[in-house]
C-alpha cells in the first residue's frame, strides 16, 4: 500500500501479503510474466493509472489475489 504525506488524511500505510515460502518463487514469476504480457514495465502504482491502463491494472490485480 501507499502512504499519503500530506493533506486531511496524512497517513502511513504497510502492506503486503503472507504466503507459503514453496509459493513465493512460483507467484513472483507469475506476476512479473503478467507485467510483461501487459506491457507494464514500471513500477506499478495506482497513483500512474490511466483510463488507458485501468483493465491491465484490473488484469495483474485479479491474478495478485487469484
Amino acid at each position: 500500500m501507499e502512504s499519503v504525506t500530506k493533506g486531511k488524511f496524512f497517513s502511513h500505510f504497510y502492506g503486503g501479503a503472507l504466503v507459503r515460502s514453496i509459493h513465493w518463487e512460483t507467484i513472483v514469476q507469475s506476476l512479473n510474466a503478467k507485467k510483461r504480457e501487459l506491457n507494464l514495465n514500471d513500477e506499478v502504482k495506482w497513483q500512474k493509472v490511466t483510463s488507458q491502463y485501468l483493465d491491465k491494472y484490473r488484469s495483474l490485480v485479479d491474478l495478485f489475489f487469484d
